[in-house]
This record gives structure tokens, C-alpha cells and sequence, in this order.
């Protein structure tokens, strides 16, 4: 199976971590291309409910799942600083409400090549935002590879003519 970390880091080639979750996060990419192409043409009830019924299903199954694999790590709720939470709520608002229902906007609402940018542009934004506010390096690979993101969003959303 492909191994992304080889990319990184050639030079390390001694693994000290499981494969099977690269084809879970495989499979999970599939299905959600897949579930992402075929969203404008399904039935589903309007966006803002289809939108809260998905963040809450997720909430709920990340939670059970939570309880079930970590319970002896409950007690790291209580260490979290007030940095700690901050994140929590802009992902929450940011990441969640904002960027998903937008995101599910556009599945149904735009063509697959426009609504398929996010997944590039997100990480490149991220960088960007911890680079102006948490005062984070930007290496010249992060800048690189963040021009060649955006580099490849304009030419796949660039209209044939």
C-alpha cells in the first residue's frame, strides 16, 4: 500500500505505524467524492437541515466513539487552557457551521470542479491564518507547496473556452 509519509521524509524509512488507517481515510475519501457527485441529484431535505443532521450525526458518533477507545483520557477535558477552547470554538464555527454549510452549498450548487476546491484550498488558508496570528514559521516548502495548491485551483476552475 502507498505510504505518503515516504514522501516527507524518503530518508526515514522505518514505520512505526499501523498501514490500515491510510486505506480508511482512502475509503473515506472515496465515499465522500462519491457521495459529493451525487448529492445534487438525491432527494435530501434543504441545506440547512441536511447540513445540522450531518454535524450532529458526526458529533454523536465521535463521541461514542470517544467514550469507547479513550476512556482513561477523560480526565485531559479538565487540563484543556483557554487557548485550547478557543481553537475548539473557531473550528466549530469556523471549520463546522461556516465552512460546511458552504461547502454543501456549492456540492449542490455549483459544478464538481468548483465545489472540489475546498479540499485544497482549506489547508492552504490554515497555513496562512497560523502564520498571521499564532505567529507560526512559514518554510519555504509550506510556501511552495501552497503555490502549486493554488496554482492547480486556478487552472482546474480556469473554463475551457
Amino acid at each position: 500500500m502507498f505510504d505518503p509519509f515516504y514522501l516527507l521524509h524518503p530518508d526515514n524509512v522505518v514505520r512505526n505505524y499501523p498501514l490500515w488507517p491510510i486505506a480508511v481515510l482512502t475509503a473515506g475519501s472515496i465515499a465522500w467524492a462519491y457521495g459529493s457527485l451525487l448529492s445534487p441529484r438525491l432527494d435530501t431535505p434543504p441545506q440547512l437541515t441536511s447540513s445540522a443532521i450531518q454535524m450532529l450525526s458526526g458529533v454523536v458518533v465521535t463521541a461514542l466513539m470517544s467514550v469507547v477507545l479513550e476512556r482513561g483520557e477523560w480526565h485531559s477535558v479538565g487540563e484543556m487552557t483557554a487557548r485550547t477552547w478557543l481553537a475548539i470554538g473557531y473550528l466549530v464555527v469556523f471549520g463546522s457551521l461556516v465552512g460546511y454549510t458552504a461547502f454543501s452549498w456549492l456540492v449542490n450548487n455549483a459544478p464538481p470542479q468548483v465545489s472540489a476546491t475546498y479540499a485544497y484550498v482549506n489547508p492552504v488558508v490554515a497555513v496562512i491564518l497560523g502564520w498571521v496570528f499564532l505567529k507560526e514559521t512559514l518554510a519555504p516548502h509550506a510556501m511552495f507547496g501552497s503555490a502549486v495548491v493554488i496554482a492547480g485551483v486556478v487552472l482546474m476552475t480556469l473554463r475551457k473556452k
